[in-house]
């Protein structure tokens, strides 16, 4: 219930710092199992949002996971070039609500992965995330139970650039 809440207000846009983003590209996602590597690949688009000092979600629509991550605007750096670089800064992506989402299909029934915490960078109208975790298999994703078992780990990635939203 608190999850929807949450998204309800970050896609109604409540809150005081209200931001609204989408970007379309691309993801990769790439399994260890014990079965072998993994490859997962395709088109996403990711709605952004920006609530209550700094908070955002990440809707994802190609997987089944939405992500909430600390932001961090107006960043500047030096590039190669000793020129000032402009960005704003994702820190501790993770799942919203929980440490776990579902794993794609592919992979089995009540398959989970159980995340680090990843990282994002918003640069020129360009979103990058990255994240990892582990991959387990049980019937409840509160793994702190001990009902699970461990089988591999996963990396995620993706790429898009900025489009308008409607």
């Amino acid at each position: 219930m608190t999850r929807l809440l949450l998204v309800a207000v970050a896609l109604t846009a409540c809150g005081p710092d209200f931001m609204g983003r989408r970007y379309e590209g691309s993801y990769a996602m790439v399994f260890q199992l014990p079965s072998g590597p993994r490859h997962m690949e395709g088109l996403m688009r990711v709605a952004f949002n920006v609530y209550e000092e700094g908070q955002a979600v990440l809707i994802q629509n190609a997987t089944r996971c939405t992500v909430s991550a600390r932001y961090v605007a107006d960043l500047r750096e030096p590039d190669a070039n000793g020129q000032l670089v402009a960005y704003e800064e994702l820190r501790d992506v993770r799942p919203d609500q929980a440490l776990v989402c579902y794993a794609p299909e592919e992979l089995g029934e009540n398959v989970w992965l159980e995340f680090r915490l990843g990282s994002g960078r918003i640069e020129s109208g360009r979103l990058k995330l990255s994240y990892s975790g582990d991959v387990w298999q049980g019937s409840s994703p509160d793994f702190a139970d001990a009902r699970g078992t461990r089988l591999g780990t996963f990396a995620y990635a993706f790429e898009g650039t900025q489009v308008p939203v409607p």
